[in-house]
């Protein structure tokens, strides 16, 4: 008789203790943007005849440099390139030097070396890239410079040139596609936060601060007989970003997962492997998997009070069932070559790569296979192979994918991966 109402008072007791949690995201995310606009600076682009501004981010550093994200249709043709931040009503001016430019995937990496001899100092965080499953809905930012904007202010002589703005939306969906008539497949985010002319290369950002698009294009209307689309606007993924970076041997911050899981990638970081993630967790890990836990227990508070009291009351006891143990089964079984490997949906949602090289998650024993050739992965419970820039292919049912994109495959897929076939079934 005891054991009822202590279970009963003890879930009630800890969903009034956890409800104040409710009312924080609105205001981490306020702090969160406030902390990325630190990061995020306006390109000048001085061209031969005329003048292009856009936005972009500090991703790293690299010494006294630092490193600068934007599209690559913001600095086409530039003779010289200026990076300019507000800073407590103080503008804070940089040369860029494009370090690489992509036209097919619209990005390019600037490095930046502060302008002024006596500088203040810039006060800011690299803004980490989102390299993870991205959701409908979720609540995002895009931060930006639109041109328009620029009626009201005096040029660049006004320190509200460089000042940002910020709107706010949410995820609409995500999808393989292109941008543009010659540009490469690759994950695109549609979102409804309001971009312009201007905020092209800027940040979207989500809720934990994490990059997870960069700003790319508004559709425009075909003829004056088409409706102007409304809240519609695209972006490169995170996704699309971090596989553009990899290859580029740049320091970057790189989460793989959610507001907890930032991982520091470098092409030189010790003790990491070469996706950005190492063997332990971090404080910040721990920190954010309680918070995590937090949000799922208010969520689930009100439910937990009326279950077990309804438990309590039907079944007179105060038996409480074991959890249920074991570890997750495998979903696929890959076989290469006659040998076959199971993989779980946590490997999945992580990606499986394939390659020649011995950090491969499967290695093949194949002269015609590059050190990293493909990816298998899980994404909103559909399954993906993308090509990381092989250079003999990968096949999906007779035709061969672009370099560094992805394609929707099933069990029936007829995947070769170079001269190797691939076949795929269930568990």
């Amino acid at each position: 008789m005891i054991a009822r109402p202590f279970w009963l008072l003890a879930v009630i007791a800890l969903y009034f203790c956890l409800l104040p949690a409710q009312s924080t995201t609105a205001q981490d995310l306020r702090a969160q943007l406030l902390q990325v606009d630190k990061a995020v600076g306006r390109v000048v682009n001085f061209k031969q005849r005329g003048t292009g501004t856009g936005s972009g981010a500090i991703i790293g550093q690299d010494g006294n440099a630092l490193i600068f994200l934007t599209n690559h249709h913001v600095i086409d043709r530039a003779k010289n390139l200026v990076v300019g931040f507000l800073q407590d009503g103080r503008v804070i001016l940089y040369a860029a030097t494009v370090l690489n430019a992509s036209e097919a995937l619209d990005l390019a990496v600037l490095q930046l070396v502060r302008l002024d001899e006596n500088p203040v100092r810039h006060d800011f965080t690299a803004v980490p890239i989102a390299a993870r499953a991205i959701d409908k809905t979720e609540e995002v930012a895009a931060l930006g410079f639109p041109g328009r904007a620029d009626i009201i202010s005096d040029g660049m002589k006004d320190p509200a040139f460089f000042e940002s703005t910020v709107t706010l939306g949410n995820i609409s969906k995500v999808q393989i596609g292109r941008i543009g008539r010659n540009s490469a497949r690759r994950e695109i985010v549609q979102h409804t936060a309001a971009i312009n002319p201007g905020n092209s290369g800027g940040p979207l950002i989500d809720v934990c601060g994490h990059m997870v698009g960069v700003n790319t294009a508004v559709p425009t209307q075909r003829s004056t007989d088409d409706t102007a689309a409304a809240g519609t606007f695209w972006a490169s993924s995170g996704n699309a970003v971090d596989e553009y970076l990899r290859s580029l041997r740049v320091s970057v911050s790189v989460v793989r997962g959610g507001c907890a899981a930032l991982n520091g990638s470098s092409a030189t970081a010790p003790g990491a492997s070469q996706d950005g993630t190492s063997g332990s967790a971090t404080s910040a890990q721990v920190d954010g998997d309680l918070k995590l836990i937090y949000y799922a227990l208010v969520g689930l508070g009100g439910v937990a009070v009326v279950g077990v009291g309804a438990f309590s009351v039907m079944r007179g006891k105060s038996t409480v069932p074991a959890p249920k143990t074991g570890s997750p089964g495998s979903v696929l079984r890959v076989s290469v070559r006659g040998t076959s490997k199971r993989l779980s949906s946590r490997a999945l949602q992580k990606g499986v790569t394939f390659g020649r090289d011995t950090d491969s998650d499967v290695m093949i024993s194949s002269g015609q296979l590059s050190r990293r050739h493909a990816r298998l992965f899980l994404h909103d419970r559909k399954l993906f192979i993308e090509d990381l820039g092989s250079s003999n292919g990968t096949v999906v049912d007779g035709t061969r994918l672009d370099a560094n994109t992805r394609q929707q495959i099933n069990t029936r897929s007829k995947v070769i991966l170079a001269d190797v076939p691939l076949t795929l079934e269930k568990g």
